[in-house]
């Protein structure tokens, strides 16, 4: 994606099996090291899952495994579970 490999991937503390979430890591085209992916930081923040106007993420407790695909128009659109 514009010279980058992107994975969405779901991460988290594992000191705490509830603290689940999708993030999202990079690594730029012809980089090699594993050491070379970058995290990106969580892909939603915690206050969207309280957004009253949104009638699924306003019960949404965790995120789970999904998928990410392209848009006709070039964006990233990421269908995922979430559990309530």
């Amino acid at each position: 994606y514009n010279g980058y490999h992107v994975v969405f991937a779901l991460a988290g503390s594992p000191k705490d099996a509830d603290d689940t979430s999708i993030y999202m890591f990079y690594q730029k085209v012809g980089d090699n090291s594993i050491d070379s992916w970058k995290n990106a930081g969580r892909v939603f923040k915690d206050s969207d899952k309280f957004d009253a106007n949104d009638e699924i993420l306003k019960e949404q407790t965790q995120e789970w495994s999904g998928s990410a695909t392209f848009t006709s128009d070039g964006k990233i659109r990421l269908f995922y579970t979430d559990f309530s």
